[in-house]
């Protein structure tokens, strides 16, 4: 067995960034095969701006089914968590979303907007979510959660 292109293919497939410059240079320099993706820029103060280039450049990831985003202790407000929602519903075969957004800015209109999204994501089946130390209204968020046809597995922290 060839473990030199067995490397390569797995690659190909999953990729690990922690810092946004990285992710944003890799996503225009080769091509967006991978099917997994981890993108942890926790503690990175990130914001609402930092939030809407990630989501500008998510649905380029055609082949992504599995996308896990920390982006715990930063300052994401209702615009950039809109924009994140946004981007996933063009991520066609997005299967699975661990998105870790504890500590930042976010309030009702913001998580109400980014669940709104993911009700269109048609592939979208498991969901792992972290909203703890934000201040939202649990009720609508939940009504909008048993909204998501085909979620079979959910967790959520709040």
């Amino acid at each position: 067995m060839d473990t030199k292109n067995n490397k390569k293919n797995t690659e190909n497939y999953k990729k690990y960034f922690n810092k946004l410059e990285n992710f944003v240079s890799s996503s225009s320099s080769t091509p967006q095969n991978q099917s997994s993706i981890t993108i942890n820029l926790s503690y990175q103060r990130i914001q609402d701006q930092d939030a809407s280039q990630l989501a500008s450049i998510l649905p380029n990831y055609h082949n992504l089914s599995t996308l896990r985003l920390e982006l715990i202790d930063s300052q994401i407000g209702s615009s950039g968590s809109s924009e994140l929602g946004q981007s996933m519903i063009k991520c066609a075969n997005l299967s699975y979303i661990a998105l870790l957004l504890s500590d930042n800015l976010l309030q009702n209109e913001g998580i109400s907007q980014f669940m709104s999204s993911l009700m269109i994501c048609s592939s979208l089946t498991a969901l792992n979510l972290n909203f703890s130390k934000s201040s939202f209204d649990e009720y609508k968020f939940y009504k909008k959660l048993f909204k998501i046809k085909r979620l079979v597995q959910y967790s959520m922290w709040c």
